[in-house]
């Protein structure tokens, strides 16, 4: 789900423009030149499934999910004083909170917390 609710942040309200092109683009393994209706069908079908796989996993409005924690909550986190990492890790809490939206910010410092510690140990 979170490369999903990703690609939908970026494209925002265009997803389901982006959707019906990919829909029609995609590949269907039927000959269209036998039945044109039942082509019409799949993609119809293609469409609406994952149209209805966004809206079940909560993502039909997911950019304007705000994120818990900030730059500042992942240097005082990770004892960190800026730079690449802090980005990185605001990218994996919002991966995290994607994955978990009914946690807390609390619950996501402290699963950062412990990825950092498990990514250190192995370095």
């Amino acid at each position: 789900m979170n490369n999903e609710g990703f690609l939908l942040r970026e494209i925002k309200d265009f997803w389901r423009v982006a959707l019906l092109i990919s829909s029609i683009v995609y590949p269907i393994d039927i000959d269209c030149t036998k039945d044109e209706h039942l082509h019409l069908d799949k993609r119809r079908d293609l469409f609406k499934t994952v149209e209805n796989s966004i809206h079940e996993l909560g993502l039909e409005k997911v950019w304007d999910v705000k994120q818990l924690i900030n730059g500042k909550d992942v240097m005082n986190a990770l004892q960190l004083k800026g730079g690449p990492l802090v980005k990185q890790s605001l990218e994996k809490a919002m991966a995290w909170q994607l994955a978990h939206p009914s946690g807390t910010a609390e619950e996501c410092i402290d699963w950062l917390r412990e990825t950092n510690s498990k990514r250190q140990k192995m370095e």
